[in-house]
């Protein structure tokens, strides 16, 4: 699974700190994200909606 979470903050003009009080974790667990963790479900869809993105499975 890919995510492109560091790429559409960056775009967006998120700082990790924004994103990080928007999705409700801590600024550890966003760079987590950018990293190879796999999120929960609820976590993907927070962050992704805080973004503006629409999630799908491919």
């Amino acid at each position: 699974m890919k995510n492109h979470i560091k790429i559409n903050r960056v775009i967006k003009g998120f700082s990790q700190e924004t994103l990080t009080r928007a999705v409700g974790v801590t600024r550890q667990t966003i760079n987590a994200l950018a990293a190879k963790y796999v999120p929960s479900t609820v976590l993907s869809i927070k962050a992704g909606s805080c973004q503006g993105c629409r999630l799908f499975h491919q």
